[in-house]
């Protein structure tokens, strides 16, 4: 079994979550968490260690936008994620507005799920709210806003963030660190109970050009 990313943590946790129908308005300016535009990709090594098996795997992961849709006269941008060359789906969309890095689903039926706040942008250390409704939503801890986070892509200095889901037994503890400017550079996923600890690191970032079928 394959160790999952944040958003698809996240996404599998808050499925109930209804569609919005009142945007936030969009945040202008360069300086935002993560750079959205078509094409960008974030690629890096996952390195997933089964405790109980005494098992350790590792495979490239990546994550590309691939499309821009505009909902409600406001932009998103659909990715996809690729882990050990398996699609994981097309479905998590993402959008800066007032606060920082926003997120919401895409369904079969074309449908939204209400938007939330991922990343609060700027922060303060310590900053805590929750993603989505109170009930069955993650709560997230700003852990910092300046450490300097060493992975193969360089030294950058990031945001770093903590969810726990509080309301779940077993709740899997989920951190990841984003840098201003070049977005994602760190998520790691840790579940006692089944002791799984999943790791990625960036490597590359850039803007590619390619095709959807």
């Amino acid at each position: 079994m394959k160790a999952l990313s944040v958003p698809a943590i996240v996404f599998l946790l808050l499925l109930l979550i209804t569609c919005g129908d009142k945007p936030l308005a969009p945040i202008s300016g360069s300086d935002v968490i993560v750079p959205l535009a078509v094409g960008n990709r974030w690629a890096g090594i996952q390195v997933t260690i089964r405790m109980l098996a005494d098992d350790t795997t590792a495979c490239t992961k990546t994550i590309e936008i691939i499309d821009e849709v505009v909902i409600d006269n406001e932009r998103w941008y659909r990715t996809r994620q690729i882990i050990c060359d398996d699609t994981l789906g097309e479905d998590l969309m993402y959008s800066t507005r007032t606060g920082g890095l926003w997120t919401c689903y895409m369904y079969d039926d074309n449908t939204y799920g209400e938007p939330y706040l991922l990343a609060k942008y700027p922060a303060k250390a310590g900053d805590t709210y929750w993603m989505g409704e109170k009930v069955g939503s993650g709560f997230v801890t700003v852990a910092s806003i300046d450490s300097m986070i060493v992975v193969p892509y360089g030294t950058l200095k990031c945001y770093c963030y903590t969810v726990e889901w509080p309301n779940i037994m077993d709740f899997p503890v989920v951190s990841f660190c984003l840098a201003p400017n070049v977005g994602f550079v760190t998520d790691e996923l840790y579940s006692g109970f089944s002791g799984v600890l999943s790791v990625w690191q960036l490597e590359s970032f850039g803007n590619i050009s390619f095709s959807i079928d």
